[in-house]
């Protein structure tokens, strides 16, 4: 099995309308020898802001001289991107090599795990193979039964609760809070945001601290977060400053050496939208695509008040909502069923207008956006 062919099959595995648990992801680790069980972890849930705490945190361990295992997802441009250790994505071969025996102990057993349950396992296994001195894990969806609660980790981050993944979480704050409040275990201390009810995470056996302070934007409320874990942590300050700059592909990037400037950022729920036009006050050329599972309406209400210039496209995913859908819903824009031109066109209108271009939404969108833009990602 080379890397594409297991890729393939990966990506393959259909979403399974199965009771939601752990007993799928526990069972395939118990048959690799949890490794899992071997790893001190820093556990990160939220709606929106965990995969920025969670590049924080790895970044300051890092600096301190740790060597550090860091899980995140999606991706932006290739599958390895999810699992680095250090500054190092995971090889090709080493993706291979898991996942093949992954596969075959999944099949002897008669198990089904879901993409991100065998991906969390790879990444397990990676981790341990290397012996990281953390792992630094952000959750999928939820919390309380995401495939990364399995782990027993030394500490914990709630970044934000808004309203995301309604239909597996909750229709309401409260429930989604007490879904992601499934990370926090007895004994380990917590750190939550700002924006997190703390009627809902207190009283669950653990030491929970909020972290507080004034804030602007997402990355300074991130910062906040991160900050206030790393000093319970017991990381130096230099190490807390240099991590604190620490900001993943996407998240409200500027990319200025183009005609017109750009502004990369994977808002994808109300919340995130909100955030992101808020630290925006000139005219803009809004660029965004959507997933069928997000809140798309209350996203196109937010960007439909922010400007006419509006284009929809779609990626090459099962989940993208179709770009002539998104045009109706909003009743202004434009649309483009061929995903490069579109890019190509709303580039050149943006220059044309001489507005900055925000391309926002779903991950599957960024990188033929980035690849336009001249970035040379490793990709699939």
């Amino acid at each position: 099995m080379n890397y594409h062919k297991a890729i393939d099959r990966l990506f393959s595995i259909k979403p399974m309308n199965k009771k939601r648990g752990l007993d799928t992801i526990k069972r395939l680790l118990e048959l690799v020898g949890s490794p899992e069980k071997r790893l001190k972890c820093i556990h990160v849930a939220g709606t929106n802001g965990k995969g920025s705490c969670v590049t924080k945190i790895a970044a300051a361990l890092d600096h301190q001289g740790h060597k550090v295992g860091l899980y995140t997802s999606p991706h932006i441009s290739s599958y390895c991107e999810r699992i680095v250790v250090g500054k190092k994505m995971i090889s090709k071969e080493c993706v291979v090599r898991h996942l093949q025996r992954l596969f075959s102990l999944a099949d002897q057993d008669q198990l089904s795990p879901t993409f991100f349950e065998f991906t969390t396992a790879l990444a397990f296994c990676y981790f341990a193979e290397e012996v990281v001195d953390f792992a630094v894990l952000e959750t999928g969806i939820g919390g309380r039964l995401d495939a990364t609660n399995v782990c027993h980790p030394i500490f914990s981050v709630i970044t934000s609760i808004s309203l995301d993944h309604t239909e597996l979480l909750g229709m309401t704050e409260e429930a989604i809070a007490e879904e992601k409040a499934g990370i926090i275990k007895p004994s380990v201390p917590c750190v939550i945001g700002p924006n997190v009810p703390y009627e809902v995470m207190k009283g669950r056996d653990a030491p929970v601290f909020v972290a507080t302070g004034s804030f602007t934007n997402f990355d300074e409320e991130n910062n906040l977060i991160a900050k206030r874990a790393l000093e319970l942590l017991g990381v130096r300050e230099t190490s807390i400053l240099h991590g604190l700059l620490a900001i993943p592909p996407c998240r409200f990037q500027i990319i200025s050496h183009t005609p017109t400037k750009v502004i990369l950022d994977v808002a994808h729920n109300p919340d995130g939208i909100k955030r992101l036009f808020e630290r925006i006050d000139e005219p803009v050329t809004v660029l965004c695509g959507f997933c069928s599972d997000k809140d798309v309406a209350g996203c196109l209400d937010l960007i439909t008040q922010k400007t006419d210039n509006l284009f929809f496209v779609a990626a090459k995913k099962e989940r993208a909502i179709c770009p002539k859908t998104l045009f109706e819903m909003a009743q202004k824009g434009a649309y483009f069923t061929d995903l490069a031109q579109g890019i190509e066109e709303v580039f050149r209108f943006a220059a044309r207008s001489g507005q900055i271009l925000v391309v926002c939404g779903t991950f599957y969108i960024m990188s033929p956006v980035r690849r336009f833009l001249g970035f040379e990602d490793r990709e699939d």
